[in-house]
């Protein structure tokens, strides 16, 4: 397959290839890495730096760059990120510290961020959404992903005539959503339907049978963390025991895999559920 490809998207194939026949981790979704795995990754990256650091030939600091290139598009793959389209939004970034003639560095050479500057993160945000989903991302308030996801999923169901900013996740969330739509409607699936162990084939179902599929969360047993935020985000897609969320929420900022037990327990700790979102009658 990388003999089809080209850029950089050719040389993170050939890398993808090794870490199959290596046995090195490999995600088919988007994944935040967990702590060990960074410790390992940056250890590896390190060790590289440091042989750059004391090489004293030409052979020696490229082997060096090469090897941290190759960690480095490893580490995208144990990620389950394409490199190329995001490298792609980074260098039209730096571009523009460089357009208009005009160019500020620092004491030591490097190339600074000009006044007007605005950061590519939501941008990259959008291209793993845009390559791992339907959806164009739309960044939500903290506490309104649902004025957000009205907005990503009208294409598929028609506009949805809620009130935006407004709207606090926390105010509608439990139980069926007003799509404001007579033509769109919610069947809602509470948790209370569902257990642990037929989770699964409840999401499997509804992304068969619905357009949309959102799901209401708090987001501390869902990521891991101890944010005590209730907020939706939308299912896209279950490979394994893994289940790809667009969350619109600024601290999340798109595409992620969580565990599929995470969400049920998230979803059951906001006594939320399944909301699948499609035409009436459905």
């Amino acid at each position: 397959m990388a003999e089809e490809l080209s850029g950089l998207s050719w040389a993170q194939q050939r890398v993808r290839d090794f870490h199959e026949e290596g046995h090195h981790p490999v995600a088919a979704l988007p994944t935040v890495l967990a702590s060990d795995r960074v410790g390992r990754r940056v250890a590896w990256m390190r060790e590289e730096i440091d042989e750059f650091e004391q090489a004293n030939t030409v052979v020696d600091q490229a082997d060096a760059i090469v090897d941290l290139m190759y960690f480095a598009l490893g580490t995208l793959v144990e990620m389950g990120v394409e490199g190329e389209p995001l490298f792609e939004i980074v260098h039209r970034a730096n571009m523009r510290k460089v357009s208009g003639g005009s160019v500020s560095t620092r004491a030591d050479g490097k190339i600074q961020k000009p006044a007007d500057w605005v950061t590519p993160e939501v941008e990259m945000a959008s291209a793993i959404v845009m390559a791992t989903s339907q959806y164009s991302l739309e960044v939500g308030a903290q506490d309104g992903s649902w004025a957000a996801i009205s907005s990503m999923i009208e294409p598929l169901v028609g506009a949805v005539d809620r009130p935006t900013s407004a709207v606090s996740d926390f105010e509608i969330i439990g139980g069926p959503i007003d799509t404001g739509r007579d033509n769109a409607v919610d069947d809602f699936l509470s948790y209370t339907l569902m257990s642990e162990a037929d989770f699964q084939d409840h999401i499997d179902f509804s992304l068969t049978v619905y357009p949309v599929v959102v799901a209401g969360f708090r987001t501390g047993e869902v990521y891991r963390t101890d944010d005590p935020l209730r907020r939706y985000g939308i299912v896209v897609k279950r490979v394994g025991n893994r289940v790809l969320l667009i969350d619109p929420s600024p601290d999340v900022l798109g595409a992620r895999s969580v565990n599929i037990d995470d969400l049920f327990v998230g979803m059951k700790s906001a006594f939320d559920g399944l909301h699948r979102i499609g035409p009436d009658g459905d």
